[in-house]
């Protein structure tokens, strides 16, 4: 059986990146004209196709967009969360308009890198979306960015280690922005129901949430400030934590709708009401918030825009635009609903 030619088995003949052999076999611009031609000599003598190319070329005559993917490590929580499926509707959408195939593939935790290094031997996709980059040393981005292979940061994914594309949402400005809301309302104890802490979008959420306390010289309590999962149930746990202190809280901020529905739970199973006896904001603005028995005051930013955004920049990116060009940051507005009001009387939110 003749063993089948790889973009991995070219650049290792070649002494080249296999996304430098990518880019030549499609004729990039941004290779010089005598590494094509080593590319393409090297590939017609050892019978180097693609199942994808030649297909294309059979049926329609021209070469199609190769798809672009999104590697998502197997963690239940992220195929719950509203803000990761508008966003892939996001990106589906905007990738059907232009002719580009997206693939979103489901991997295990200690086996992100190597779908990634697998992808890129075998010359399957053209470009990928890397989300939730973590806040050092985010091995995704350092071997991208050693293959030379495109890709775009998504959700706390403003660079810190090179300059690469990015579509993020300003984090720390929303936090402080909801913060300064609830304390305009009169309240003085503010809890922060944050993601897990390894990622940018956490340290930013935090970083905007204690800034605009210590703008108003008020200080948080260690266990008014708790990271993990976007689920109902670490919203639930965490809510009646605090819940159960000497001094809980009388508002919260959350990081998704998820953790935010777990918490109204809590405060709900105490015959608290909310609103009134605790606040609470959350971020996105997805439909079910707006149709919770008390309408969510939220942090909105569009995860469908943002998608379609992501697959503009990594477009523009595999054409061989410049990252400094390709740079987008949203900046959420907030939006008043019946889960916020005045701060309550000193006792209200430790009422059993």
């Amino acid at each position: 059986m003749v063993k089948k030619v790889t973009i991995q088995g070219l650049a290792d003949r070649l002494g080249l990146s296999p996304a430098t052999v990518s880019r030549a076999l499609r004729d990039h611009p941004s290779i010089n004209e005598g590494t094509r031609r080593s590319v393409h000599e090297a590939a017609a003598e050892l019978g180097y196709t693609t199942h994808m190319t030649s297909r294309s070329l059979r049926e329609t005559g021209t070469l199609l967009k190769r798809p672009i993917a999104w590697i998502t490590p197997l963690v239940n929580f992220q195929f719950e969360d509203p803000i990761i499926l508008e966003t892939l509707g996001g990106i589906a959408s905007r990738c059907a308009e232009i002719g580009r195939h997206f693939l979103h593939i489901p991997t295990d935790i200690g086996r992100e890198l190597d779908t990634y290094r697998e992808l890129i031997a075998e010359g399957v996709v053209e470009g990928f979306v890397v989300a939730n980059r973590v806040t050092e040393g985010d091995r995704r981005v350092e071997y991208l960015l050693e293959q030379k292979m495109p890709f775009v940061a998504y959700y706390g994914a403003t660079p810190l280690d090179g300059d690469y594309p990015s579509v993020d949402v300003a984090f720390a400005e929303a936090y402080a922005l909801g913060t300064r809301y609830l304390l305009e309302l009169g309240h003085r104890r503010i809890a922060l129901l944050n993601s897990l802490p390894n990622f940018q979008a956490s340290a930013e959420r935090e970083r905007g949430y204690r800034a605009a306390l210590a703008d108003s010289q008020v200080w948080t309590s260690a266990n008014w400030v708790v990271g993990g999962p976007k689920t109902e149930e670490f919203g639930y746990h965490a809510m009646r934590q605090m819940l159960d202190s000497a001094s809980a809280p009388t508002g919260v901020l959350c990081s998704s709708t998820m953790a935010a529905k777990g918490a109204i739970s809590a405060i709900n199973e105490r015959g608290l009401k909310i609103g009134r006896d605790l606040s609470v904001v959350s971020f996105d603005d997805n439909v079910a918030g707006s149709f919770y028995s008390v309408p969510l005051t939220t942090l909105f930013s569009s995860s469908r825009t943002l998608g379609r955004k992501v697959v503009d920049f990594l477009d523009s990116t595999i054409a061989g635009e410049p990252p400094s060009e390709l740079h987008y940051v949203s900046h959420p507005e907030l939006i008043i609903r019946g889960s916020t009001g005045p701060a309550p009387a000193e006792s209200a939110a430790n009422t059993a």
